[in-house]
């Protein structure tokens, strides 16, 4: 990795440091980090804040270096079976400006994406980024995809055959492209904007579909075939039902938003969507919370796996239906009976990134790829 890339990625995740704790975390002498972030300076990749504060130092004191966040920026995109997404942002995930897109199901990819592109295009014309530099474009979508070739494998909902995301949108935006399954790369923005700590990181993103990430030491395990996290595609026991994935007996036939929706169908007068079940669900409709128990618990039953395999430090909640405190409630007693241990969902939290910003996972995986060279994301 360049040695540039290694001090960036320091400060961003321990903060402004000196050129000496620069050069005792990334193992140069403080003569070749002088010279390096010297360079740096140069190019604009650093900023220098001034000497360190401390009541209690004698003699010379540090002077701090930082990332400018405010210096560069990059678009982001989310593609999602339920619609698409495009923002400006800064490398700390703050938002500039932001579009949401309608889907046309009539439309071929290419044309999709060329209207993405044009609406991407829109955003970087903002006045307040006037003087910013343009590192180019993060993009998230749903369903698996070859990180190498920048090609959408198959994204569920939306288009069943492969789809060269990336050299479309370079071509249309004549700007780098990253993309990322983008649940993977939710997972990412809520380690780097949402401000979890490091370890091991669960991230499981509920609605339309099951999709989940791990994260370990800041990196995403995205397994041999790049194909890990695909907890909504695995199989659960004498379920015959066909999956939108063309595979039949998936956890998202019978523990997904629409799940719920059709575990209802039976009772006197059945929530028809998911806003209709949130308002029977704050009203404590007990026919309705007591037709939703197999489906949580088939959820639980799927996260308690999940658990016990990777071990992590936080199962993190994305989306929808989780974020309700009654059906969050109900999900933990169905791991805690399931398991009989009243601990068993401990470490279950929120997520911090806002349902409606699904764009910064993308922004997250260009940061890290763009800004930062991490060339395992994105």
């Amino acid at each position: 990795m360049p040695r540039r890339h290694s001090l960036l990625q320091l400060l961003r995740r321990h903060g402004p440091l000196s050129r000496k704790d620069l050069a005792r975390l990334v193992g140069l002498t403080p003569a070749s980090v002088t010279i390096l972030t010297g360079r740096m300076l140069a190019s604009g990749f650093l900023l220098e804040l001034g000497e360190e504060v401390s009541q209690n130092r004698a003699g010379r004191r540090k002077v701090l270096l930082d990332i400018p966040y405010d210096k560069f920026v990059v678009l982001a995109a989310s593609i999602e079976s339920d619609g698409m997404t495009a923002a400006l942002c800064r490398l700390n995930g703050t938002v500039v400006a932001r579009q949401t897109l309608p889907l046309n199901f009539q439309e071929a990819p290419e044309e999709a994406l060329i209207r993405l592109a044009k609406t991407l295009t829109e955003l970087v014309q903002d006045p307040r980024v006037k003087n910013n530099r343009l590192l180019g474009l993060g993009v998230g979508i749903v369903g698996p995809i070859d990180r190498n070739r920048g090609v959408s494998l198959h994204a569920y909902g939306l288009w069943n055959q492969e789809v060269p995301v990336v050299a479309i949108l370079e071509r249309e935006l004549e700007l780098p492209v990253c993309l990322e399954n983008n649940v993977r790369a939710l997972a990412l923005a809520e380690m780097d904007f949402g401000g979890l700590e490091g370890g091991r990181q669960l991230f499981l993103k509920y609605g339309p579909g099951i999709g989940a990430a791990l994260i370990i030491d800041h990196q995403l395990s995205t397994g041999a075939h790049n194909r890990s996290g695909e907890l909504g595609h695995t199989l659960v026991p004498a379920n015959a039902l066909v999956c939108r994935c063309g595979r039949t007996g998936c956890l998202e036939t019978v523990a997904s938003p629409q799940a719920m929706i059709d575990a209802c169908l039976n009772l006197p007068s059945p929530p028809a969507t998911l806003k209709d079940l949130r308002t029977a669900v704050d009203a404590g409709d007990e026919e309705v919370l007591n037709a939703l128990v197999p489906v949580l618990d088939h959820l639980a039953t799927a996260l308690i796996n999940a658990v016990q395999l990777f071990d992590p430090h936080w199962l993190v909640v994305y989306g929808g239906f989780l974020n309700h405190p009654e059906i969050l409630k109900r999900l933990s007693d169905s791991m805690g009976r399931l398991t009989g241990d009243a601990q068993a969902a401990a470490t279950l939290r929120h997520c911090t990134i806002p349902e409606d910003a699904p764009f910064l996972g993308g922004a997250a995986v260009a940061v890290r790829r763009l800004f930062l060279g991490d060339s395992a994301t994105g």
